[in-house]
């Protein structure tokens, strides 16, 4: 164990000065680390190798606010004017944000740190002003234990560097030592390394021979690979002339850090036995000229880089990471992938042993074109009746690939101001009774959020339960002002809740589009209408389905603009029974129950 420690340790560090040399490009490191001396050290050096680029620690529950930036309150009342408290991501600017226990980060977190890795720049929570720049990189600790979930998707595959560290142990070799100085000179020497098309080729084959589906992977490796030349070139003082090239070395190394830890598929090592099995004649009897083939300039180089980056890793490390990442919290959508449970939807590649049935067609039909040459090498060393058998090998095999539907979770969020209030929620409550009878046998779950007067109140937590969705309807109150972003917040709140436990949400919005009140609890359409536009754009950040329903009586303007910031679907229901919205739902498509 101390030898695989050592190992992923000194790869740890390789990372952190690669980091340190290019946050932005490299754009982040996922560390799975426990508390220790170990997560202390690494933490000191990369701290070190940043110089005056700031590493500030982000908490995993903070709040949206402190993060991008907020209104000062008690500095405005003492100064008489407005002040604005710049949030933690703009102070990061140039440099890393730490998370740690990042297992732990809200949903509502993980999309604003995403949006800031993707874009460089953050919104603050303040009607009125503009972006604020935040070209920031992110550490993000995982702490989680083997019964835990891990990261989240949106953060975790953004992030240009997967790293371990354990325990080493007293009698371990002391860690390399990050240069200040050579990250320095690396920095001044990045502009000159070039990436050729023969590269991001190379990286592009590689993550999909290793199943990686995200295009982000292959992106940052090129970015990292980037960063170890720079890094590499920067070992001596004496500066070279002209560019710097990317090296089979540097092509290993973002391997071993970007896609390896992403493998969904074992890379395997070539069969010496095996040779390609011969083309097919071609019918027309024309000679092959030589054209271009994509294995035969960049297979053979993303194999050697894949072996080469395979060799830096310590044995088992890539299945440690595969374990974190099946426990990871963020998935979502109608349908989830498994290997065990659910409907059989197709094959691929993988080792049983790692949990899934074997798919004996598509294995057979792997392994099918090499009989013959098996079997002619068999010859020598056993009977006839060995050479008859099926020869199949651990390259061949292939476990089924499953889909199982999650449940839909339908959130509703209703206008209860107004003088129309009372009608409106009358018919709601009858919509919510009709979907939910009709949805029981699906098990589907129903959530109800009344925004009125100043703020949102969640009238009915989500439930499948008829009995107590008549219980909490019965009596509920309306009328006052128009609190639009309070709801559509609250309504996203819940939202997050239930995708964390793998239902698939969706929020269904019923409003006249006239908001007069702000998430302050402040009078004005004009911030009304901003603080709303700011929460629409920050749920449709997070992929999560809306439908807005227009009950004005003409169409309200802004109830368009409201379903533009949110990318959801904008209906016109002036006069809004419970038929009618349980139609609305099928606006959803196919997935609406």
């Amino acid at each position: 164990m101390t030898d695989r420690a050592v190992a992923a340790r000194d790869l740890a560090w390789t990372a952190a000065a690669l980091l340190a040399v290019d946050p932005s490009g490299v754009g982040g490191i996922h560390v799975s680390a426990r508390p220790g001396p170990e997560l202390d050290d690494w933490t000191t050096a990369l701290r070190l190798a940043l110089g005056e680029r700031p590493l500030r620690r982000m908490p995993p529950h903070i709040d949206a606010g402190r993060l991008t930036g907020e209104l000062d309150l008690v500095g405005s009342l003492r100064e008489g004017r407005r002040l604005v408290r710049s949030g933690l991501l703009t102070d990061s600017d140039g440099g890393v944000v730490l998370v740690p226990m990042a297992e732990r980060l809200e949903r509502e977190a993980g999309a604003i740190l995403a949006e800031a890795l993707d874009t460089g720049r953050v919104l603050p929570r303040l009607p009125g002003l503009a972006y604020a720049p935040a070209r920031i990189a992110a550490v993000l600790v995982d702490e989680s234990r083997d019964d835990e979930p891990g990261l989240p998707d949106i953060v975790q595959e953004r992030m240009g560097c997967l790293v371990l560290l354990e325990p080493v142990g007293a009698r371990a070799s002391a860690p390399p030592r990050i240069d200040p100085l050579r990250i320095v000179r690396a920095r001044a020497r990045l502009d000159r390394v070039v990436v050729d098309d023969a590269d991001i080729e190379t990286f592009v084959i590689a993550a999909a021979r290793l199943g990686i589906d995200s295009l982000r992977a292959p992106i940052r490796a090129v970015r990292v690979a980037r960063a170890h030349r720079a890094w590499a070139a920067a070992e001596s003082s004496a500066d070279p002339d002209g560019p710097l090239r990317l090296s089979d070395d540097d092509l290993a190394v973002a391997a071993a850090l970007s896609l390896l830890p992403r493998a969904t598929v074992a890379p395997a090592a070539p069969d010496p036995d095996d040779e390609p099995p011969p083309p097919p004649p071609d019918p027309t009897g024309a000679e092959d000229d030589g054209g271009d083939d994509l294995d035969r300039p960049s297979g053979p180089l993303a194999e050697r880089v894949v072996e080469a980056a395979e060799a830096r890793l310590p044995a088992g490390l890539v299945a440690r990471f595969a374990e974190a990442r099946a426990r990871g919290t963020g998935r979502r959508g109608a349908k989830l992938r498994q290997l065990v449970h659910g409907h059989r939807v197709g094959a691929r590649r993988g080792d049983p042993r790692r949990g899934g049935r074997v798919d004996l067609p598509a294995t057979l039909r792997t392994a099918a074109p090499w009989q013959r040459m098996r079997r002619r090498a068999s010859n020598g060393t056993a009977g006839d009746a060995q050479a008859a058998r099926v020869h199949v090998r651990p390259s061949d095999l292939h476990v089924q690939e499953r889909v199982r539907r999650s449940a839909t979770a339908t959130v509703f969020v209703v206008d209860a101001s107004g003088s129309q209030a009372l009608n409106r929620l009358a018919e709601v409550k009858g919509a919510v009774e009709l979907f939910l009878a009709e949805s029981y046998v699906r098990r589907d779950q129903v959530a109800l959020v009344v925004f009125r007067d100043r703020g949102a109140t969640v009238a009915v937590p989500p439930t499948r339960s008829l009995v107590r969705v008549r219980r909490l309807l019965r009596g509920m109150a309306g009328g006052g002002g128009t609190p639009l972003a309070a709801g559509l917040e609250q309504a996203w709140k819940i939202a997050l809740r239930l995708e964390a436990s793998e239902a698939s949400p969706r929020i269904v919005l019923l409003s006249d589009g006239r908001p007069n009140v702000g998430l302050d609890g402040a009078g004005g359409r004009a911030g009304a209408r901003e603080d709303a536009l700011d929460v629409a754009r920050r749920i449709a950040a997070s992929g999560i389905p809306t439908l807005v329903l227009d009950s004005s009586a003409r169409g309200e303007r802004f109830a368009t603009e409201l379903g533009e910031a949110l990318r959801g679907t904008v209906a016109h229901l002036p006069r809004p029974d419970a038929r009618g919205l349980r139609r609305a739902l099928d606006l959803f498509g196919a997935d609406a129950p």
